[in-house]
C-alpha cells in the first residue's frame, strides 16, 4: 500500500487547521471554538472557593505537647466517639406548619 506524501501532508494540514473549529449546523459553516465555553465549570469552581487568600487576626499557634498527647490518646483508644448527627441537629428557629387556606374555588 503506497501513501502519497503530498496527500498525507495535505490531510495533516487540514486536520491541524480544523482542530480549533467547530461546525455550526444552523449556518452550515465552520466557526472557531467560542472562548466562553466551559464558563459553567469555572463558575462552579469559583463558587466552591470560600476565600482563596484568608487573613487571620493572629498567627496560628500549635502546641507540640498537646498534639503529642492527642496522638497518644488516639493510639491507645482513649478518644471519645463523636455523637452521630441527627437530621435536625444544628437547626435553629421554627419552621411554619403550612396551614393556610386554599380558598373556596368560587365562581367566575
Amino acid at each position: 500500500m503506497n501513501i502519497d506524501p503530498k496527500r498525507a501532508m495535505l490531510a495533516a494540514l487540514a486536520v491541524a487547521a480544523l482542530s480549533g473549529c467547530t461546525f455550526d449546523p444552523q449556518t452550515g459553516r465552520i466557526v472557531p471554538v467560542q472562548p466562553e465555553l466551559g464558563e459553567a465549570s469555572k463558575q462552579t469552581f469559583a463558587a466552591q472557593v470560600v476565600d482563596p487568600d484568608p487573613h487571620y487576626p493572629a498567627p496560628a499557634t500549635v502546641s507540640g505537647d498537646q498534639t503529642a498527647r492527642a496522638v497518644e490518646a488516639y493510639r491507645e483508644g482513649k478518644v471519645k466517639e463523636p455523637k452521630a448527627p441527627t437530621p435536625t441537629s444544628g437547626l435553629s428557629g421554627s419552621g411554619g406548619s403550612g396551614s393556610g387556606s386554599g380558598g373556596s374555588g368560587g365562581t367566575r
